[in-house]
């Protein structure tokens, strides 16, 4: 599964997509380093 999460910082927002997997759709692990990060310009 796909998320999003957003944290802030002194700099602003941050936002990420993160990668959770799971075998019985019931417990899941989240992947340690995020899929993707928005560029901080934007």
């Amino acid at each position: 599964m796909y998320y999003t999460g957003c944290t802030r910082t002194a700099d602003g927002i941050v936002q990420r997509i993160g990668l959770a997997t799971s075998t019985d759709l019931m417990t899941w692990e989240k992947q340690p380093d995020p899929v993707l990060e928005a560029d901080p310009r934007w």
